[in-house]
């Protein structure tokens, strides 16, 4: 028998799988019906009705606004920055946000700007959204099937139910449902050889909550704008701009935290095998024979399960009871093949206990059309056995999709607001925390219409002669004489979206302080309402022509001035190329030796 298993209770609710985990010679490939690799349909989009305002326009719309465009927002500099001062001797990070951080370009580019890359830094929380579209998670590679769908917490009405702090997961009950994990980053190799598994009840019906994005149309609707489509640089590593994968030659700045993996298993009264034997002056090695496992409880899940390419095993489990499932392996784990067999099951993440404790740990949590409304369901139960130290820092980065109503009202939402980060203050109470405020957001204008003249057409002769009239498209020209002048643009309110952004920026830094939560407005740091125009009119680009997201290098430079601000330094000038890694600080930087504490109103003032 290639993989062993144990089954047995090992702690609350959790059980344990021991198993060899030879590391595979080749590479995982993946099954044709993955959908997180699927080419996107090959019908041809219909002809865009609008378009990017030109340059022109836009200068005239600010300057005819200035007053108005310049939204003061000198409160989004929260007092107390800047957070990080010295070099720590560990940190770890904590970033949830929406599809600015789902593509985790912002992320890298925060740990180089904060000097962290010089060590190692790496996730302690693998997310369960490699099958979201927009979504890149520091994994060489991943594979799921079409059977899972997704379960968000900021989508969630029930006022009882707790997520875990990826705010998302992973559901499914069709038999057949796989999910593929590869590790083998420059970074992850040989890290970890014991993996925990996060579980949770899948749907009790076929019914499904939600499928992730897979076209640009369904993209938008999810809040990922053009995040899809290529740019000039793209928006992500080239080879890793395919949603849930990293490519094999990025080095992944995410997040990680730990203990070493003795001290972690010993915690919750498992011996892994290797260091079992380890101890006892033998070779690493595993039974010949354990115990069979217990038959399958009602409702409980059938799942099959390979390490590192070893067969498959098949195992029952109870998700309702059993909220972790640990994974224990004789040698680090490179690759997991999970496949639902039977029953129905939810995945809410994966956390790796590294050999070797990381100095530093940064996990993104960024899911397209997310909203700070998700936070208000971020369970405390589901930290009690986190392996690793409480966050240092957390920052949450929301407003796009919280600005994109018509009738946004400025006092729901800070009353929203307020319910979220009281949950947020009550699960990470000792942390430094930021908010991150929207981007600068912009307008397309109608396209004008092109000149058109009636022109009749005949065919045939005398009775059989039939004529009829037909629209055509002339060119236009300029001119006092000329009848083809195209149709006058139609006047838009180009900074619309602009202007709610300025107040939700206004709104987390009034709220924030409540919470010893600081602000950051990212829209002043592209120049204010307007700014997302002058970013995208760079050379190169700064912003996609969604007028929404940014390009690979609008996102390093934000983070660049996020780091700057956090560092209290000055930040680059409006428009600046961002610096090269050898620029950045040589230190990295660490927090104060305590955070201020939760007033005790808070908790009272944000009771849902």
């Amino acid at each position: 028998m290639s993989l062993l298993f144990l089954l047995g209770a090992t702690g609350a609710a959790a059980q344990t799988i021991y198993v060899t985990g030879l590391p595979p010679a080749t590479d995982m490939q993946c099954p044709p019906d993955n959908r997180v690799r699927a080419p996107r349909p090959a019908t041809p989009a219909p002809e865009p009705v609008t378009e990017v305002p030109d340059e022109q326009a836009v200068g005239e719309m600010l300057a005819g606004e200035a007053s108005a465009a310049s939204a003061t927002l000198a409160a989004t500099a929260a007092d107390g920055f800047p957070l990080l001062f010295s070099p720590p001797r560990h940190l770890r990070i904590g970033l949830w946000g929406d599809s600015h951080a789902a593509a985790n370009i912002f992320s890298e580019a925060l740990v180089q700007a904060l000097g962290l890359s010089a060590r190692r830094v790496l996730p302690s929380y693998f997310p369960p959204t490699m099958g979201n579209a927009g979504v890149r998670l520091p994994l060489r590679r991943s594979c799921m099937g079409s059977g899972w769908s997704y379960q968000h917490a900021y989508r969630n009405r029930d006022p009882a139910a707790t997520w875990s702090k990826s705010l998302t997961r992973a559901v499914s009950n069709t038999p057949g449902s796989y999910l593929w994990l590869d590790f083998r980053t420059p970074a992850l190799t040989g890290a970890f050889r014991t993996l925990d598994i996060r579980l949770s009840p899948g749907p009790a019906s076929a019914r499904i909550e939600e499928k992730p994005a897979a076209t640009p149309a369904a993209a938008e609707e999810a809040g990922l704008g053009s995040a899809l489509e290529p740019t000039e640089e793209g928006v992500a590593t080239p080879g890793a701009t395919v949603a849930g994968t990293a490519a094999d030659s990025t080095t992944v700045a995410a997040p990680a935290s730990g203990e070493a993996t003795g001290t972690s298993v010993r915690a919750a009264g498992v011996v892994p095998v290797a260091i079992a034997a380890e101890e006892a002056g033998a070779a690493t090695a595993v039974p010949d024979r354990l115990p069979a496992a217990p038959g399958p409880a009602a409702g409980a899940a059938r799942l099959t399960l390979s390490v590192n390419d070893e067969p498959a095993q098949t195992l029952d489990i109870d998700p309702g009871a059993d909220s972790r499932l640990r994974i224990v392996a004789a040698h680090p784990i490179a690759t997991l093949k999970l496949e639902l067999a039977g029953g129905s099951v939810g995945l809410d993440g994966f956390v790796p206990h590294y050999d070797i404790e990381p100095d530093y740990f940064f996990d993104t949590f960024g899911i397209p059309g997310a909203t700070a409304r998700g936070l208000q369901f971020q369970g405390k139960a589901w930290d009690a056995d986190d392996p690793y130290r409480p966050y240092d820092l957390v920052i949450a980065e929301f407003g796009t999709n919280e600005g994109n109503y018509s009738n946004f009202d400025a006092g729901s939402y800070a009353q929203d607001l307020r319910k979220s980060l009281a949950t947020l203050r009550s699960v990470h109470p000792e942390a430094a925390c930021v908010l991150v405020g929207p981007t600068d957001r912009g307008v397309h204008v109608p396209k004008p219409k092109a000149a058109t003249r009636a022109v009749k057409k005949c065919k045939g002769k005398g009775k059989k002669r039939k004529c009829k009239t037909v629209i055509q498209k002339v060119k236009a020209c300029k001119g006092r004489k000329c009848k083809n002048r195209p149709a006058p643009r139609v006047k838009v309110d180009l900074l619309r979206y602009a202007r709610v952004h300025a107040t939700i920026a206004q709104v987390q830094a009034e709220v924030g302080r409540d919470f010893q939560c600081h602000a950051w407005s990212w829209q002043d740091a592209m120049g204010g309402p307007g700014g997302i125009y002058r970013w995208l009119y760079q050379k190169p680009a700064l912003a996609q022509r969604d007028l929404i997201h940014l390009t690979g290098s609008g996102y390093r430079l934000s983070a660049q001035k996020f780091a700057q601000k956090l560092l209290g330094t000055t930040p680059p000038a409006e428009g600046e190329a961002p610096a090269s890694t050898s620029d950045m600080p040589a230190a990295a930087p660490a927090l104060p030796a305590a955070a201020p504490a939760l007033p005790a109103a808070a908790g009272d003032q944000a009771t849902p």
